[in-house]
C-alpha cells in the first residue's frame, strides 16, 4: 500500500452478545472509523504475548468491559506487556480502557469513579497543553464525547501532562511525544451509544442535555489527528 500507515488494533476481553452480534467487536468499531488507506489488523489478547505480531507503525488499545483493576495474572501480564511496548517507541493511542491500561502499565492509578458511572453525551474541556495538542488540532476548547465507563484514572503517571477534563475528571492524557490516551470514545456512533443505554437500562431522554444528539465529529477526528500526524513521519 505504499505509504499507507499500518496500525495493529488491540482488543481485550468480550462484549456482551446483544452488543457485539449488532455492532461488532471493539476493534471493528475503530476499523469502521479509520479511512481505507490505513492498514489495520485486529489482534485479539488471549493471555499470550502480542508483542510477537507483525511489524506496526503505531497501536490503537480499543475499549474493553475488563477492567485495569482486575488482579487477575492475566491482567497483570497484559500491563507488564503494554508497558513493554510503551518502551518501544511506537505511536499508541489507548481508548478508555486502553487509556487506563496506559495509565497503569506507567505507574498511575485507576478507580472505580467515586462519582459513579458516566455513560451518554458529555462535554470535555482542553487544558492548556490540550489546544497545543496536535491530537486536538484546530479545537481551541471544549467539544461533546461519547461516554462508557466506570473506572477513571484518578493519578496520571509522573511526567505525564493532562488533555482535556470534565465534572467526571481526567479525559485525557500525553505521556510522551507518541503516547496518548482518551477516557471517551471517538469511535461510537450514535447507534451504539443507544444500544449501551438499552444494555444498562438508561433512559436517555430524561438525562439533561441528551435529547439531541451532539455533534460527535470533533470527537472522531481525534483518531484521524494521530494517524495523520504518522502520515506526515513516513
Amino acid at each position: 500500500m505504499g505509504d499507507s500507515v499500518k496500525v495493529n488494533i488491540l482488543t481485550v476481553g468480550k462484549l456482551p452478545i446483544p452488543i457485539e452480534s449488532t455492532f461488532g467487536s471493539t476493534g471493528e468499531w475503530i476499523r469502521k472509523v479509520i479511512p481505507t488507506e490505513w492498514e489495520s489488523h485486529i489482534i485479539n489478547y488471549s493471555g499470550k504475548p502480542f508483542l510477537t505480531e507483525e511489524i506496526s507503525d503505531s497501536w490503537i488499545i480499543a475499549g474493553s468491559f475488563s477492567s485495569v483493576t482486575d488482579t487477575s495474572e492475566w491482567m497483570q501480564t497484559l500491563i507488564d506487556e503494554t508497558r513493554e511496548l510503551i518502551r518501544s517507541n511506537i505511536p499508541i493511542l489507548g481508548v478508555y480502557f486502553g487509556h487506563q491500561l496506559l495509565a497503569t502499565s506507567m505507574g498511575g492509578k485507576v478507580i472505580p469513579n467515586p462519582i459513579g458511572m458516566e455513560i451518554g453525551y458529555s462535554e470535555i474541556h482542553l487544558t492548556e497543553a490540550g489546544r497545543k495538542s496536535y491530537l486536538y488540532e484546530d479545537n481551541l476548547d471544549g467539544f461533546f464525547v461519547c461516554q462508557s465507563h466506570v473506572d477513571t484514572v484518578i493519578e496520571p503517571p509522573r511526567g505525564s501532562v493532562i488533555l482535556a477534563k470534565n465534572q467526571y475528571g481526567i479525559q485525557s492524557i500525553q505521556y510522551d511525544e507518541h503516547v496518548f490516551g482518551v477516557q471517551y470514545h471517538p469511535e461510537f456512533s450514535s447507534g451504539l451509544m443507544c444500544s449501551l443505554f438499552d444494555y444498562y437500562r438508561i433512559d436517555n431522554t430524561a438525562q439533561d442535555g441528551h435529547k439531541i444528539l451532539p455533534d460527535l465529529t470533533v470527537s472522531e477526528q481525534v483518531l484521524f489527528n494521530f494517524l495523520n500526524a504518522l502520515k506526515k513521519e513516513k
